[in-house]
C-alpha cells in the first residue's frame, strides 16, 4: 500500500540487520520544494515500522531534540528548573542523582533503553534513598522531554527500585510526650534546640537548614520559608515563644548567612544534621524517631490543641490539601498564627 505524499517512508535496508526496516520522514522543504529527510527509527518488522510512523503522526515530537543526549536533556532542565528558590539539599540531592546517571549522559535521549536505566539502578548500592531519587529524576527528564514533544512517552514507569527501605515500612508516627520531655532536658545542647525548632514550628528539616538570618523577622516572632520542596510550602511560619529563645541565640550569633549553623559557624546540610545531630540525639534520649517525624508531631499537637485546620495548613504548608475556598478566599495574618503555635 502506497503511503500518502509528505507522510514519510518505511523501506528495508540490505544486508543482515537485527532492525532492518527503517522510517524517515519529511521535515521540510527547500527552497526548490525537495523534501527534508529525517530518520524515526529502525524496526525489527515491517508492521513494527508502519506502526512508528502512524504513532509519530498522532503525537508529532521534535526529532532534532530527540538526538540530544541525556547529558544535554538534564543541563536543558536543570537551566529552566532550578533557580533561587531552590533549597541547597535539593540541589545538592539533584546532582547527585545525576553523577549516578553517568553511564547514560552520552547516550541519546531517544535511544535510553529501560533495561539501560534499570542498571542504574540496580547497580547503585547507596541503598532505597538513592535509588529513589535517581528514579524521580529520571521521571522529571522524561516529563520534561514529553511536555516539549521531544518524546511521546515516559517509559521510566517501569523502573523498579531494587533496594528495601527500612522507611517505608515503618508507620509513620509523632514524637512521644515523654521524648519531648527528655529532649526538652537536655535544651542547652545544639541538637536539642534544633530539634525544639523543628517540632514547635513543623518546618521541614530542609526548610529550616536553608533559611536564610534575613528572612527571620525576631521582634514580630516569624520566619519566611522562601525555600521550600513544594511551592505551597513558600509561607510565612509563626515562632513559638517556647522556643524563641534559640531562634535568638542562632540569629544574632550566627557569622554566615544561614540562620541555624553548624559548630564551625557554617551552613549546615542534610547529611551533617543526620548524621551529627539527629542521630546522637535520639540516642542521648533513647528514641528512633526519624526526623521528619518532628513535622508530624507539629501537626499533631495542634491538632490536639484543637487550632482551626486552615491554620494548621498555612503554618506546615499544607496549602495544596486546602479546599478552594481555603485558597482563594482566606487570608490570615501572623498574629492567629502564633497564637495557634503558642498552644501547643
Amino acid at each position: 500500500m502506497r503511503l500518502p505524499n509528505g507522510y514519510g517512508s518505511v523501506y528495508k535496508l540490505s544486508g543482515k540487520r537485527r532492525n532492518p526496516w527503517a522510517v524517515s520522514i519529511t521535515t521540510s522543504f527547500t527552497e526548490e520544494g525537495k523534501q527534508v529527510r529525517e530518520m524515526l527509527g529502525y524496526f525489527p518488522t515491517k508492521p513494527a515500522a508502519l506502526q512508528a510512523l502512524a504513532e509519530y503522526h498522532q503525537n508529532p515530537y521534535d526529532i532534532d531534540a530527540a538526538k540530544s543526549t541525556l547529558s544535554e536533556i538534564y543541563e536543558k532542565w536543570y537551566d529552566l528548573t532550578i533557580n533561587k528558590n531552590t533549597g541547597e539539599s535539593t540541589i545538592k540531592n539533584t546532582k547527585a542523582s545525576y553523577k549516578q546517571l553517568m553511564p547514560l549522559h552520552n547516550i541519546p535521549i531517544k535511544e535510553l533503553k529501560v533495561s539501560q536505566m534499570q542498571s542504574v539502578l540496580n547497580n547503585c548500592k547507596n541503598g532505597y534513598q538513592s535509588q529513589r531519587k535517581i528514579k524521580q529524576l529520571l521521571n522529571k527528564l522524561y516529563e520534561y522531554c514529553v511536555d516539549n514533544d521531544i518524546l511521546k512517552d515516559n517509559p521510566t514507569q517501569r523502573l523498579r527500585i531494587v533496594a528495601k527501605s527500612n522507611e517505608t515500612a515503618r508507620k509513620r508516627d509523632r514524637i512521644s510526650d515523654d521524648t519531648i520531655k527528655r529532649i526538652w532536658d537536655i535544651s542547652d545542647t545544639p541538637a536539642a534546640q534544633l530539634a525544639l525548632m523543628l517540632i514547635y514550628s513543623g518546618v521541614r528539616v530542609g526548610e529550616l537548614l536553608d533559611l536564610k538570618k534575613e528572612d527571620v523577622h525576631l521582634k514580630e516572632r516569624y520566619f519566611e520559608v522562601k525555600a521550600s520542596k513544594t511551592q505551597s510550602g513558600i509561607r510565612t511560619v509563626p515562632i513559638a515563644e517556647k522556643v524563641y529563645p534559640f531562634w535568638k541565640h542562632f540569629v544574632e550569633s550566627s557569622a554566615c548567612s544561614y540562620a541555624v549553623y553548624t559548630t564551625q559557624g557554617k551552613h549546615i546540610i542534610y547529611d551533617n544534621f543526620a548524621k551529627h545531630y539527629w542521630k546522637p540525639l535520639m540516642e542521648k534520649v533513647k528514641a528512633d524517631n526519624v526526623i521528619h517525624e518532628t513535622r508530624h508531631t507539629c501537626i499533631t499537637l495542634l491538632t490536639l490543641a484543637n487550632v482551626n485546620p486552615t491554620i494548621i495548613k498555612n503554618i506546615v504548608g499544607h496549602k495544596s490539601a486546602m479546599s478552594l475556598t481555603e485558597r482563594v478566599y482566606t487570608h490570615i495574618d501572623i498574629k492567629p498564627l502564633i497564637d495557634a503555635i503558642n498552644k501547643i
